[in-house]
């Protein structure tokens, strides 16, 4: 009987590893390997680390976003995607993609479609399928921000199988019955008469409409107090007040971005080890953010007779306007540090 070649071998080389000539599961043409990616394409991609409450599908949106921004250079978008994918994966998909069998995707559908599978679970389409079929318009929600909610909801799950018709009679049926009589007086009598791109056409009207006559919030944080001709009085008074408002602002507890339990910051996570990269992209964030605030002035900005005088106080950033007639004067809190 013939000796087998391996018979031959020594036992430490049956230890050693063997690498394939392919080793990646993503086969690429000639013209996608030959492709240049520079390292300015790779600070413009997103990441993916495969958290659990990461959108798989925002992520495709945006890589496809990124990439279609991107030079040909002689190779079809479907291969530079190929080529620029597994650059996005972090952490725990990357790891998983390195377990897909090499060479075992030809195709950039098969690469979505694989991803899609891993990470787009059940519950991440029967979530927002259910807030479909259940949708109802808030208490006081205007009719711009309804039907932009409604429509991010089709966003989430575009597979969703709806029909127009049905997306537009699910709409209506969930507002309130102000807005479903503002939509049939829109519609000329009633809605049931228009089709269902009319009936499309109806609700991006109404919306549009809604969203510049909208004044909601503009005027938070609005308060007066009376002109005083000795400025140095006004500007005490205004800091007393802002002390006031600084200590009834409740103190959020962090919530960490991996588990979303809050109490514990994201690099003290239990699961943290899984996740490095993440981690460690947190750190640099965080060291960046306090470096910045130590480095930058809250403004009180006053306007007296066009002169702007600056005042540092707090956390908060302030604009507001002395009249040099009578008028009371204004304050506003236009937003925080």
């Amino acid at each position: 009987m013939a000796a087998n070649n391996d018979d031959n071998r020594a036992l430490e080389d049956y230890a050693q590893p063997i690498i394939p000539d392919s080793p990646s599961c993503i086969l690429l043409s000639i013209e996608a390997r030959n492709y240049d990616l520079k390292s300015s394409h790779f600070h413009m991609l997103p990441s993916f680390y495969g958290l659990p409450n990461e959108d798989p599908l925002a992520h495709i949106k945006e890589f496809y976003n990124v990439v279609s921004g991107l030079p040909l250079q002689g190779v079809s978008e479907a291969n530079l995607r190929m080529r620029a994918f597994p650059y996005t994966l972090k952490d725990k998909a990357k790891g998983w993609l390195m377990t897909l069998a090499p060479g075992s995707l030809t195709t950039w559908e098969a690469v979505a479609k694989k991803f899609l599978e891993k990470f787009f679970s059940t519950q991440k389409t029967a979530t927002p399928r259910g807030q479909i079929f259940n949708y109802k318009q808030d208490d006081g929600e205007p009719f711009n921000e309804c039907w932009e909610r409604f429509k991010g909801l089709l966003l989430q799950c575009p597979h969703h199988g709806l029909p127009l018709y049905l997306q537009m009679q699910i709409f209506y049926d969930g507002l309130t019955q102000t807005c479903q009589s503002t939509v049939d007086n829109a519609a000329g009598g009633a809605l049931k008469k228009k089709n269902a791109q009319e009936s499309y056409n109806i609700y991006e009207m109404l919306g549009s409409n809604a969203q510049h006559k909208d004044t909601r919030g503009k005027r938070v944080g609005m308060y007066e107090i009376s002109s005083n001709n000795d400025l140095a009085l006004q500007v005490a008074s205004l800091e007393k007040k802002l002390d006031s408002m600084l200590n009834m602002v409740p103190k959020i507890a962090e919530v960490c971005a991996i588990c979303n339990i809050p109490g514990h910051p994201t690099y003290q996570c239990s699961a943290s080890e899984a996740y490095p990269e993440f981690v460690q992209e947190q750190v640099n964030l965080m060291n960046s953010y306090n470096r910045g605030r130590g480095m930058t002035r809250s403004l009180i900005h006053i306007t007296l007779v066009g002169e702007i005088i600056p005042i540092s106080h707090g956390r908060i950033t302030i604009n507001f306007k002395i009249s040099n007639q009578s008028l009371p004067l204004r304050l506003k809190i236009l937003s925080k540090c």
